[in-house]
């Protein structure tokens, strides 16, 4: 008698499994996908220590918790920038091959790119890599610094160009206000050398970005307010 009370539990057990297996299937055909790239400053000042352990890595540790909490019809891909800029990630939902690009960037990243930032490669990447796709957006992560050097046309953001493409773009930036520890050089060993200096300005460039092409923008001042902001949350309610 408990065998059969047993076996008619897993068949029901074994039929609502199924029910919701296919619920969820028949919800991700219905749901349209979302189509996001990640822009991510891998330049040297992106290497600053007063964000622990760096902003580069405060920055990875975030795209973690999106790729690891996102839904199945969310295609990511991750570009990295310093001088250069590369595709880490192509355009994909599968978060094993997110993971792995995002893990490949690194405080060597810069070195291979070239000590620089070159805002505008990296955006014509994103663009190339949304394609045609419809529900696109770009989500920015930087510091904020945008020098005399990244003004110039090859170099700079390509606002107007977001813009006709209506290409809505989200703009985080990890930056004090009074102080900050970036690297200045590397001892015998080749360890980075790090100095406190006076912040620099976060350049209007970037509100101007989010608001143009109808993206948020969110400045993070220190670490508290860093540990306290829900990343996931900016993300799903900003993507398109």
């Amino acid at each position: 008698m408990n065998k059969f009370i047993f076996l008619i539990l897993l068949i029901l057990t074994l039929g609502c499994k199924e029910k919701l297996t296919l619920a969820k299937e028949v919800q991700r055909k219905i749901e349209p996908a979302s189509n996001s790239v990640f822009i991510i400053d891998a330049s040297a000042s992106m290497l600053s220590i007063e964000f622990k352990p760096n902003r580069l890595e405060r920055i990875k540790k975030m795209v973690d918790a999106i790729i690891n909490s996102k839904k199945e019809n969310d295609y990511i891909s991750i570009i990295v920038y310093s001088k250069n800029s590369m595709v880490v990630s192509p355009l994909t939902n599968d978060r094993n091959k997110l993971l792995a690009g995002l893990k490949n960037v690194n405080e060597k990243t810069y070195e291979k790119l070239g000590d620089g930032t070159s805002f505008n490669g990296a955006f014509q990447k994103g663009i190339e890599v949304l394609g045609k796709v419809k529900s696109k957006s770009i989500f920015l992560f930087t510091d904020g610094t945008y020098n005399e050097v990244d003004s110039k046309k090859e170099n700079r953001v390509p606002i107007e160009t977001l813009q006709e493409k209506s290409l809505k773009t989200n703009v985080l930036i990890l930056a004090k206000d009074d102080l900050y520890n970036p690297p200045v050089n590397k001892d015998k060993n080749g360890n980075l050398l790090f100095v406190e200096l006076k912040s620099p300005k976060v350049d209007t460039i970037f509100s101007q970005l989010a608001q143009k092409t109808k993206g948020a923008f969110k400045r993070i001042y220190n670490n508290n307010e860093l540990n306290e902001f829900n990343i996931v949350s900016f993300y799903n309610n900003n993507k398109s």
